[in-house]
């Protein structure tokens, strides 16, 4: 019997997903617990395992394009089985929808929906456009790319262009930067702090955990190490907004660190690093690193961040104002070393902290980076 594969929630808050990319295509035999798609969601991409064994009878969703969660995305059967729908479960997608006045009916083209409204929209010959997705079927991709093509054929002022779709990742982050500019009253402070005792410290400490077989140790690191032990000196800064007069203040200081990663930025969070040692920290900020980059990241590692820290140092880059990641009330920005020295922003969220309290926080922790001796009592290794 036909089983359906439908779209996983894969977090408290998702409510649609995105088919990264299918492991296997229409007619392939299946193993059940083998990896059949990937999905990303909330800027993490997820391994879908096959629910039961058999063949993968019909591809309902192509690579690159969005379900519900519950929305039917494939079926699996048997060899020959003719695949069915449940529509209590899903959207099937219906050959005669979305055709618009402009469309050539003298023909059956297998297209997704979404690219019969784009070829509507756009008013283009569907049958006119080449299909990558299975079984030739057109996408949504395909329409776009084929109207980007007229366009630049015929140009505007002599002067051709391209539209390019952001990634899943890049589309999610440039909706909560939107709205965290927008709804969230930031303001900055700005502080340079020498760096000389804080990157000796940082030497020793590497040499240390390389002879132990542990990652190297990054100036992020250090800097973190310290401010897991600053910020609880500095509640506000570890707290969020709630609305009507309310604000939440976190016993944990669970810190994210902003991963650029060929799909977009990522923020792992390293989870009570207030009760780590600076080499625990080290080996958690290291494994999600790896993870972020090869696009394994799962989405509790992303989730309950109480601050963020951003060093753009390495990209010789002096100072940046970052944006606050919502709903945290506060961002660390991080720029190189000059002459050493360093300089830091801070972006806070008015409506917790305010200037005097922001300014105490920043003071308190530029006192600590050039003088970590006072933090020699903390457990560092």
């Amino acid at each position: 019997m036909a089983t359906n594969i439908t779209m996983p929630k894969l977090g408290m808050t998702m409510t649609e997903g995105t088919i990264t990319s299918w492991e296997k295509k229409e007619g392939d035999e299946i193993k059940k617990g083998e990896t059949l798609l990937w999905v990303t969601t909330d800027k993490v991409n997820v391994e879908i395992e096959a629910p039961e064994t058999g063949v993968l009878l019909s591809i309902k969703v192509d690579s690159g394009e969005k379900a519900a969660v519950g929305q039917i995305i494939g079926i699996i059967g048997e060899m020959g089985e003719e695949p069915y729908e449940d529509c209590e479960k899903g959207q099937p997608e219906k050959e005669d929808m979305y055709i618009g006045p402009q469309m050539d009916l003298s023909k059956k083209v297998r297209a997704t929906p979404a690219a019969r409204i784009a070829a509507s929209k756009h008013c283009v010959d569907i049958n006119r456009i080449k299909g990558t997705g299975i079984s030739g079927r057109i996408l949504k991709d395909d329409v776009d790319k084929y109207v980007v093509g007229l366009a630049s054929k015929s140009g505007e002022n002599g002067n051709a262009w391209r539209d390019v779709d952001l990634s899943e990742i890049e589309n999610v982050s440039a909706s909560r930067m939107t709205e965290s500019f927008a709804n969230v009253p930031h303001f900055y402070l700005v502080a340079k702090a020498h760096t000389g005792k804080m990157n000796e410290m940082l030497q020793t400490a590497r040499e240390k955990m390389l002879k132990k077989g542990a990652p190297k140790a990054t100036f992020t690191d250090v800097l973190i190490w310290m401010l897991s032990r600053v910020i609880p000196r500095h509640q506000r800064v570890n707290a969020q907004w709630l609305g009507n007069g309310r604000i939440r203040i976190f016993e944990d200081v669970n810190i994210g660190i902003a991963v650029a990663t060929h799909k977009g930025l990522l923020v792992p969070i390293i989870k009570r690093s207030g009760n780590m040692s600076f080499d625990q920290i080290v080996t958690e900020r290291a494994k999600l690193v790896e993870r972020a980059r090869n696009g394994k990241l799962m989405p509790d590692d992303m989730a309950g961040g109480t601050i963020t820290v951003s060093n753009l140092g390495m990209y010789g880059i002096d100072m940046f104002n970052g944006i606050i990641n919502t709903p945290q009330s506060a961002l660390l920005a991080v720029g190189g070393i000059d002459d050493g020295m360093i300089t830091m922003s801070l972006s806070l969220d008015h409506r917790v902290i305010d200037g005097a309290a922001g300014a105490e926080f920043l003071k308190d922790l530029k006192e600590i980076m050039e003088n970590p001796e006072k933090l020699l009592d903390e457990y560092l290794f």
